[in-house]
């Protein structure tokens, strides 16, 4: 796959659960050593994903299954709380913008690797277009039964408790930020009030 070719022309989507960007600017972020980037994929499918992200690898972590990107839910019912039934947009943008990150950022770590599907720009980016998505869950299991995206889901009967258990002490105010969140529907809600109103 060469994805250096991809971006001589054509174009990248970017999601968010915004759906009135009139421009998307650059974001902080930890993974990249808190450059500030716009992130964008090659296939609108992709981009998708990140309609919601909330919980992060806590609620699903994505991983390739058999070449396909899946989703791998890590307890019982974390689909539902990564995924909720609000509107999200999927933006068009110009990819002579976008950098492949693998290659032109490479991770400081020599024993560590950009993931491949990451592409990015330095400055604020004007969308061409958009793909409005009135129900991002539904748009996702519908990612899902086509097989674009792959799903597996938790079998094993862990709770949130326990999967936060696994990654932080109860104690941390990381676990506690995150039950709060992810434990409570009323407060997704203003989340995604929040990033609704934000710039992206």
């Amino acid at each position: 796959m060469n994805y250096e070719e991809e971006l001589k022309s054509g174009c990248v989507f970017h999601a968010s659960t915004n759906t009135n960007l009139q421009v998307i600017y650059p974001n902080r972020s930890g993974s990249y050593e808190n450059k500030s980037l716009v992130f964008a994929a090659r296939h609108p499918h992709i981009a998708a994903i990140f309609l919601h992200d909330f919980g992060k690898d806590t609620t699903c972590r994505i991983s390739v299954v058999n070449n396909v990107l899946t989703l791998i839910e890590q307890y019982v019912g974390a689909f539902e709380t990564r995924y909720q039934e609000e509107p999200g947009a999927i933006y068009i943008l110009p990819a002579t913008y976008f950098l492949w990150a693998k290659k032109h950022f490479p991770h400081p770590n020599p024993d560590k690797h950009r993931w491949a599907e990451d592409y990015v720009a330095e400055f604020p980016v004007r969308p061409f277009e958009k793909i409005y998505i009135p129900n991002v869950r539904s748009y996702i299991r519908e990612l899902i039964n086509t097989g674009l995206i792959g799903f597996e889901p938790h079998t094993e009967g862990k709770t949130l408790e326990q999967r936060l258990a696994e990654s932080y002490s109860p104690d941390s105010k990381d676990y506690q930020n995150l039950y709060e969140l992810l434990s409570s529907p009323a407060r997704i809600k203003e989340e995604i009030n929040y990033r609704q109103q934000a710039r992206d």
